[in-house]
């Protein structure tokens, strides 16, 4: 599996079996596949060092070996709670492959019940053993029933005998039709549709949403649970768990520094329209559209004493306004460069 020159030829091998089976569940293993051997082939061609290293070592691109390493990674740090500490997850990472070396220095099994240590599993199969022979003495009579058309195959019920007779009921098996080795005319259709498609995933500029947005974590593992402040956005650690605190010498402590929220007077957002009302937004958008839809407004001070934190967004075609949090209304800015002269004073859909 380490010869990079023997695996391309062998995807070139099913790629053409694969267009063989022409149909809709293969037409994705046929894009895989084009696109696979047209970039190694591209490399092969100027024998660039990622095909000197695809060549000598085809297993170093096998995403498996990246999954293994995320699935230990994430079994360590699931119950610890630092999950969404970057810094944290990142040290535990790299203490992969010393805590693996530790390990089988002092014969510990870290792998639990589901991978055991490999030398304790070591088996070797005798080809004339009788396992052996049996089951190569049942395809080969599948094979010649195949052949003359004798083959015979469960029906929907899977072999379940019948309540009266207590016989596995059979049918005749459908055969598969005399294929035509020619592909070319498939593969061409193919490789015409996958260059269309990839002509649409180029990288693209999101200045309306990007450097003044805040972005919102998830996570949908069901081993941690992360919640977050609804105000600050940072995640909040699980039950039992106190955050670290940084320390702080009482000669050098700094004062802290209150952001100035003056700055996004006058800017231009985007509101949700489900902000101004759930019932009003489905009124005039439609159920569906009104998760999506927002109202372009500008941010105006909000001129009530006692609450320094609030504005008002005044919106551009309606007149209506929004009391908000300034906090509340940092992922909803619009990005000065983007903007230029703001004349779109209609709402959009996005």
């Amino acid at each position: 599996m380490d010869d990079g020159k023997l695996l391309l030829e062998a995807q070139k091998k099913l790629l053409h079996l694969f267009l063989m089976f022409d149909n809709k569940q293969v037409s994705e293993y046929q894009r895989a596949l084009i696109l696979s051997i047209m970039l190694w082939s591209h490399h092969k061609r100027n024998n660039d060092q990622v095909w000197k290293m695809f060549a000598s070592n085809a297993c170093a691109f096998n995403e498996e070996s990246g999954e293994i390493c995320f699935s230990v990674l994430a079994r360590g740090v699931a119950r610890s709670g630092i999950r969404s500490d970057v810094n944290a997850v990142s040290k535990s990472y790299r203490l992969i492959r010393p805590k693996m070396r530790v390990a089988m220095d002092i014969g510990v099994d870290i792998c639990g019940e589901d991978f055991k240590h490999k030398n304790n599993h070591n088996a070797t199969i005798k080809a004339s053993c009788k396992e052996v022979k049996s089951t190569a003495a049942f395809f080969s009579r599948m094979i010649r029933a195949l052949k003359a058309g004798r083959f015979q195959q469960y029906t929907d019920s899977l072999g379940v005998p019948d309540e009266k007779t207590g016989i596995r009921p059979t049918e005749k098996a459908i055969m598969v039709p005399k294929l035509d080795r020619d592909v070319r005319r498939q593969y061409n259709k193919v490789l015409n549709k996958l260059q269309k498609s990839m002509q649409t995933f180029w990288v693209c500029d999101h200045n309306d949403v990007w450097p003044d947005s805040v972005p919102v974590a998830h996570c949908d593992s069901d081993d941690e649970e992360v919640k977050f402040d609804t105000e600050t956005g940072d995640p909040i650690p699980p039950s039992g768990i106190t955050p670290p605190r940084p320390r702080r010498s009482k000669r050098s402590r700094e004062p802290d520094v209150k952001p100035d929220y003056r700055q996004y007077v006058g800017r231009i957002v985007r509101v949700p329209a489900r902000q101004f009302g759930a019932q009003w937004a489905t009124e005039t958008f439609g159920r569906a559209a009104s998760h999506s839809a927002v109202l372009h407004a500008r941010v105006m001070p909000a001129n009530e004493p006692g609450f320094p934190n609030y504005c008002s967004l005044l919106t551009l075609n309606h007149g209506d306004t929004l009391s908000a949090k300034f906090e509340q209304i940092v992922p909803w800015l619009v990005s000065r460069q983007d903007i230029g002269p703001f004349r779109d004073t209609s709402p959009r859909v996005v």
